[in-house]
């Protein structure tokens, strides 16, 4: 399991970061994501794929 964090700079040396979508990796490479309100299930080839997105 692993989480999408978002990371953005608010102020000189300060970076905020929020959860965007959680997710699953499975043994044969593929990725099945959620974001956090629940909508936009995905499914991607690897957690590359799912990180672009």
């Amino acid at each position: 399991m692993f989480a999408v964090v978002q990371e953005a700079d608010v102020a000189a040396g300060v970076t905020d970061a929020e959860v965007v979508a959680w997710g699953i990796a499975h043994e044969d490479g593929h990725v099945d994501l959620v974001a956090v309100d629940g909508r936009a299930p995905l499914r991607r080839r690897s957690p590359e794929r799912a990180l672009w997105w």
